[in-house]
């Protein structure tokens, strides 16, 4: 299960480094195009703003995978010592359902999307690839805090 879990936080990291990769070069080709060659790329606002969409998600989990989020530790810090832990669970489980509830709507715009055939406007991709960011991401964010809701105390 270990060797599954490391090669989709690699996968995981390595994807998020080639979106940030791609939507920066889209960004430096555009501006290199507006001011030396005098013309815009009509597409490239577009696909940057889809690109950092999906790397919010993406960056989400990993986020969470590296207990990076903020948290609020002061709240936790009131309880007494041998119920600190059963808070610090419970706030893995409530962040795990609201994930998961997060994932359920993103689904259904989903399915909006594709319902509706809609199209972006400049380069005329289906609208339901950018919306797949909100489960996709979402799911794995409550994946994370499942795995940590699940760990035994450190």
């Amino acid at each position: 299960m270990n060797k599954i879990n490391n090669l989709l936080n690699k996968a995981e990291e390595y994807v998020i480094f080639i979106l940030v990769l791609a939507m920066t070069s889209i960004i430096i080709w555009q501006v290199f195009n507006r001011f030396f060659l005098r013309q815009s790329l009509n597409w490239s606002e577009e696909l940057a703003r889809y690109l950092i969409i999906w790397v919010v998600f993406l960056a989400g989990s990993v986020g969470v995978k590296r207990k990076a989020h903020i948290g609020v530790m002061a709240l936790v810090q009131v309880f007494p010592e041998n119920i600190r832990y059963y808070i610090i669970k419970l706030s893995y489980l409530v962040s795990t359902i609201f994930f998961i509830l997060i994932m359920s709507y993103g689904y259904k715009i989903v399915l909006v999307q594709k319902t509706f055939h809609q199209v972006s406007p400049a380069m005329r991709i289906p609208m339901y690839i950018p919306y797949l960011a909100l489960p996709i991401g979402s799911l794995i964010i409550a994946l994370r805090f499942f795995q940590f809701f699940l760990k035994k105390a450190e």
